[in-house]
């Protein structure tokens, strides 16, 4: 019987090997089994780029109406929180620096018109609709005069004359 392989001579190359064809059977079943593991791994990370792109679009959130069950969403407050107590406490005559100290800085000083203060709240709870509150608060000559927007005084803090055009705003009759 012969070797699995022989070294036959090559003019120019040296030698090379002969192989039996049991050797080469064995090969090509080596190559057959090495195609189909390559194949099992294409599929095997292609999975897993699907799988990883959709936990990552999911973890953005970007639909609101889905959501994974038991995620806590929190909840968002912007701008001035405005209360009843505080609008109780405006006054006809107050200063800008005293309407400052009530209520606070204004989120929008009107660049334009400097006698106008516009304070805006917005709060949306955790996976809730938004709420937004707003007061806009007038001055003359530095003295507060009326103010506008989602707060009335309370009828026994009244301050300012109402008007019959004003709904819910309170407005000094000049």
């Amino acid at each position: 019987m012969m070797p699995a392989n022989r070294l036959t001579p090559d003019p120019g190359f040296g030698y090379y090997a002969h192989f039996d064809s049991h050797v080469k059977e064995s090969v090509e079943e080596k190559a057959i089994d090495y195609t189909l593991d390559k194949h099992r791994m294409n599929t095997l990370t292609k999975t897993l780029v699907i799988i990883a792109a959709v936990l990552a679009m999911a973890g953005c959130g970007s639909v609101s109406s889905f959501s994974f069950p038991g995620v806590y969403r929190i909840d968002i407050p912007q701008g001035n929180i405005i209360t009843q107590e505080m609008v109780d406490q405006l006054r006809p005559g107050l200063t800008k620096r005293q309407v400052n100290f009530i209520l606070g800085t204004p989120l929008v000083r009107d660049t334009f018109d400097q006698d106008r203060w516009d304070y805006v709240y917005s709060f949306q709870p955790g996976g809730g609709e938004r709420v937004q509150e707003r007061l806009t608060v007038f001055f003359d000559e530095g003295l507060l005069t009326h103010f506008t927007g989602d707060f009335e005084q309370s009828p026994e803090n009244v301050q300012f004359p109402q008007t019959a055009n004003s709904g819910n705003a309170a407005a000094n009759a000049n």
